[in-house]
């Protein structure tokens, strides 16, 4: 009896023990209950969107505000078997399927950013955290999913992702090279047309110091420019870039400083123009100007020396014209005075006219030399303005011309009157002389 009986009392004590572990199980149950009653509230009322689907993405359960994004009740979800991939834009549903099959117990949180369509066929963006759930053999069992609508943040992000591009596209076609450098001086970018006119591939040139692209003697000229761009300084300027292929590109330099939006310093970007013919067609310019220059001096040169000989010649001309008018004066025109005062028949006078009229035909080239009026002079006005011009007095011409004073005198009113020198005080031997 006393086995029995101790038997029956540790029975007791061990439906006791269940009874309180019973007891604890239920409260355990009921906070559990609270809890999953309190989560499901939760995301019912969140503005987040809640989901659980299967690996083939069939959805097994959705808060209201999945539902409504989905357009339809959470009640109804079941029977219609919608997939989770079925909102999902086409071009990006394989990619996603792949990423979730990808999930495993050591990395089983996935973060993506999708394209959705909506059952009202609107496109919208949905942020996604992602959570699989294994069983005790590792496989993928369900996969819990928190999203959020970023379709304004992503309508943003594809207009500045387009801009960007049309912006990058418009770099790498414009015609003039383009690149930017950080804060310390190596380059970030580059864009096809700079890497054509250096020759260089574009992974040649990103996280380069761009001191080493410029020739050894201007690179001080791109430091000090540098710290203007610090300075928030814009200017273009002219810098020989050191190709790949060991040549100088002669460039045209114009830079942007580059700010953050706390105004600290960030870089700069420049256009990169290729000058080098420009250069060269004006280094020819200067050698032709230069050339020009020595070409003109001896130009001048040669037409002083044939002015010197023009001048020569000239006075040469003008003492061979006064030899033949002394000649003519001395040694032909006495006789002919002679002649003419012994001529005694009207045939004769008219062959001694005929002589006068060629010699004052012969004398008339030296008429210049005695001015614009000495066309109209006599043949005897000729020869005393000729004796005058020589410094003859009035006695002197009256000799040698065979002459009286009295008719000197005559033909030199002649003449003042001719050259209009009547009231001007100027004498006839100055007048002749300045006409020289």
């Amino acid at each position: 009896m006393t086995d029995k009986s101790m038997s029956l009392e540790e029975l007791e004590r061990q439906l006791q023990a269940c009874r309180k572990k019973c007891d604890s199980l239920e409260k355990i149950n009921n906070a559990l209950s609270k809890g999953i009653s309190k989560f499901r509230h939760f995301s019912e009322k969140t503005a987040k969107y809640v989901c659980t689907f299967s690996p083939t993405g069939v959805i097994l359960n959705m808060n209201d505000s999945m539902a409504r994004l989905l357009s339809r009740h959470p009640i109804k979800f079941k029977s219609q078997k919608s997939s989770f991939y079925d909102y999902v834009k086409d071009g990006e549903r394989q990619k996603l399927k792949k990423l979730v099959q990808a999930l495993a117990p050591d990395k089983n949180v996935l973060e993506v950013k999708e394209k959705v369509i909506r059952l009202d066929m609107k496109v919208g963006w949905m942020h996604w955290v992602l959570e699989g759930g294994f069983d005790e053999a590792g496989r993928l069992v369900e996969i819990r999913g928190v999203g959020r609508d970023i379709s304004e943040l992503g309508e943003i992000t594809q207009a500045y992702e387009s801009i960007e591009k049309r912006y990058l596209n418009l770099i790498e076609t414009m015609n003039e090279g383009f690149i930017e450098v950080d804060y310390d001086l190596h380059v970030v970018y580059a864009n096809n047309r700079m890497c054509e006119m250096g020759g260089y591939r574009l992974d040649e040139l990103v996280g380069r110091p761009a001191t080493e692209l410029i020739d050894h003697n201007f690179r001080k000229n791109l430091l000090e420019e540098f710290a203007r761009r610090r300075q928030g300084i814009s200017g273009s300027y002219v810098l020989p870039i050191l190709k790949k292929d060991g040549g100088i590109l002669q460039a045209l330099v114009s830079p942007k400083p580059k700010f953050d939006a706390d105004g600290v310093f960030q870089g700069s970007y420049s256009v990169v123009t290729d000058i080098t013919t420009l250069k060269k067609i004006e280094e020819e310019l200067r050698e032709r100007e230069k050339a020009l220059s020595i070409k003109t001096a001896e130009l001048a040169d040669a037409n002083a020396a044939l002015r010197a000989i023009i001048k020569n010649r000239e006075e040469d001309i003008s003492e061979l014209g006064g030899r033949m008018f002394e000649n003519m004066r001395d040694h032909v025109l006495p006789y002919l005075r002679k002649l003419e005062n012994q001529l005694c028949s009207k045939k004769s006078e008219t062959y001694l006219k005929a002589i006068k009229a060629n010699i004052n035909q012969i004398l008339s080239p030296l008429l210049r030399s005695l001015g614009p009026a000495g066309n109209r002079f006599t043949f005897m006005e000729t020869q005393v303005a000729a004796l005058i011009k020589e410094g003859r007095s009035t006695k002197e011409i009256a000799q040698l011309l065979g002459l009286s004073a009295r008719t000197i005198d005559f033909h030199r009113r002649n003449l003042r009157t001719k050259l209009g020198l009547t009231k001007s005080g100027v004498g006839l031997k100055t007048h002749f002389v300045s006409q020289k």
